[in-house]
């Protein structure tokens, strides 16, 4: 569903009850004598957390110079589930808005924020979302070996990638661009990690979590892959929207949606699968037998070109396909297109089950997690 998201108001839409409860004071950016800046200036109010304190949202009110005025905007950027939950291992669901819209109506009051009714949050404008999804796997090793196949995958070029990371001992792999990023990550020990320290988490505010964790840590077999489609802009919310042929207004009650949640993020899978080397879906076999399968299933296929696909094989199961195309790549643009072609028109025995397809069903379902599920 849906974790984090930074709705905007215009001036026009809220009152600010204690100017004082911001940093620096927000006064001076509606009265005299006024702040001096030269494009914008902005004042926070940004909570900091005790162990199981009440989540809270992160507000900006931005002052912005325009066309020889000035607007002036209210940015909150929260966690929903946190926001309801008080973690983010639960997911809301459809049903959930109205209760969502109540609880942040109460939190903006409580922080100082006065708006005439819940209808302008609905009608909210969406400067960013974060799509995400809790997938549960019964082996650690299905995790594990999902994470060591991302590695071999190279989706750059179907998203503009522009930098890839793999963090915390390979727990975490994060494909990014300035507005857009995707993130996978091993849920149970990245919050394990955050309660050590913040500094290398991929979320934050975690210590409202703690209660969560001290659950999370009783339950056994039970892994928490995560994944995050962070669409960091208006323009590329609009770009995901239209894979989809959709067009709507990005207001918070239009993108508040399963459906579209569920869209994004299938899709994300669906390119991951199809960019994934079939080569590599036999891993558990010998060379030995992986050559003679590849002669019995591909009769046309010659013993020097089998031989020229294991050895394929084995570079992109050490390396994977970026590092291995960048090679190629040196000596003639259009090798990797051939050998790429080469490899898919063959056909492979699959000895390994199927943890992208695994994955890829989980997804599909969409089926929202509550934590009463999982504890008596």
């Amino acid at each position: 569903m849906i974790d984090t998201i930074t709705l905007s108001l215009d001036q026009s839409l809220f009152k600010i009850m204690d100017h004082e409860r911001f940093e620096p004071s927000t006064e001076h950016l509606f009265i005299a004598p006024f702040y001096a800046f030269k494009k914008y200036k902005s004042c926070k109010q940004w909570p900091t957390y005790r162990e199981n304190a009440k989540y809270l949202p992160r507000l900006t009110v931005t002052k912005y110079t325009r066309h020889g005025g000035y607007s002036i905007t209210l940015y909150i950027e929260f966690s929903i589930p946190k926001l309801v939950f008080n973690n983010n291992f639960e997911e809301v669901t459809d049903a959930d808005f109205d209760r969502v819209i109540c609880l942040l109506y109460e939190c903006l009051y409580d922080m100082g924020i006065y708006i005439d009714n819940i209808e302008i949050l609905k009608k909210a404008g969406i400067s960013k979302i974060h799509y995400s999804k809790n997938i549960l796997l019964e082996s650690y090793l299905d995790l594990m070996t999902f994470m060591d196949m991302l590695k071999k995958v190279n989706i750059s070029k179907v998203y503009g990638i522009t930098q890839t990371n793999y963090l915390n001992e390979g727990q975490t792999v994060r494909y990014r661009t300035n507005e857009f990023e995707i993130t996978f990550y091993d849920k149970k020990r990245e919050i394990e990690q955050a309660m050590k320290s913040e500094k290398k988490s991929i979320e934050i505010d975690n210590k409202v979590q703690i209660n969560f964790w001290k659950i999370i840590q009783s339950i056994e077999k039970m892994e928490v892959l995560r994944l995050e489609v962070r669409l960091g802009s208006r323009r590329k919310i609009k770009a995901e929207l239209k894979k989809f042929h959709l067009a709507r207004e990005l207001t918070f009650e239009n993108l508040y949606s399963q459906e579209l949640s569920r869209l994004i993020l299938l899709n994300i899978m669906k390119n991951i699968k199809e960019k994934y080397p079939k080569v590599l879906n036999q891993t558990d076999s010998s060379y030995e037998k992986t050559l003679i399968d590849l002669l019995l299933l591909n009769p046309k296929l010659t013993f020097s070109k089998a031989i020229a696909m294991l050895g394929v094989k084995a570079i992109l199961n050490e390396i994977g396909v970026r590092e291995f195309r960048e090679i190629t790549r040196k000596f003639n643009k259009a090798n990797w297109y051939r050998l790429n072609k080469e490899m898919s028109d063959l056909i492979y025995p699959t000895i390994r089950e199927d943890v992208l397809e695994l994955i890829y069903r989980k997804i599909e379902a969409f089926k929202s997690i509550k934590l009463v599920d999982f504890v008596d």
